[in-house]
Order: structure tokens, then C-alpha cells, then sequence
């Protein structure tokens, strides 16, 4: 019986992993589903079930830590160097200012 619920329980999971948008949040909830069909295979001893969701998980855990490495945010872009940005602005509306109000 509670080997019957989980096996629903990670059903449900996967079914959740394709609704909310955003690559990463897609892939943290199927992971969780892939730990939880693991878990599942593992108590009727079902290897294929274990194999495909264990490597699954493994494609997870490697999009992750590349996205751990990476600047680039969820959307493909660079994320800026905040501090950099900042320097730049207060530079530029200085020099803009000084510009603009008449003094040399």
C-alpha cells in the first residue's frame, strides 16, 4: 500500500515538474520526482525504473552545477557585473551632468 502511494505520489511529482515555467524550476521538481521513482524502484527492485531516473537525476545535478559556474541567468543572458555597472553609471551621470549644467 504505501509502495502504491509513492509510486502515485511520484507520478504526481513528475505531472508538476512540466508546469511552472523556467528551466530551473522544471528541473528541480523532476528531480525531486527522480529521487522519489528512485526511492520506488528501489522498493519493488525494478532496475529500469532506478537506471532511467538516476541518470535523469545525474542530468539535473550536471545542469545545475554548470549554472552554479555560469553567468548566465535563466532567460540566456550575461548577468552584468553589478559592481562595474554601478561605477560606469555614477561615471556617466557625473560626466553628464557636468556637461549639461554649464560648468567646464
Amino acid at each position: 500500500m504505501i509502495v502504491e502511494i509513492l509510486g502515485w505520489v511520484s507520478t504526481g511529482l513528475t505531472i508538476l515538474s512540466f508546469i511552472p515555467k523556467g528551466e530551473a524550476r522544471i528541473r528541480l521538481i523532476n528531480g525531486i520526482a527522480c529521487i522519489s521513482w528512485i526511492v520506488y524502484g528501489v522498493s519493488l527492485i525494478q532496475y529500469p525504473i532506478i537506471v532511467v531516473n538516476g541518470i535523469v537525476l545525474i542530468l539535473h545535478a550536471k545542469y545545475f552545477m554548470q549554472q552554479k559556474k555560469s553567468p548566465i541567468n535563466d532567460f540566456g543572458y550575461i548577468e552584468p557585473d553589478k559592481k562595474n555597472d554601478e561605477a560606469m553609471d555614477s561615471e556617466f551621470m557625473y560626466k553628464w551632468i557636468r556637461k549639461h549644467s554649464g560648468k567646464p
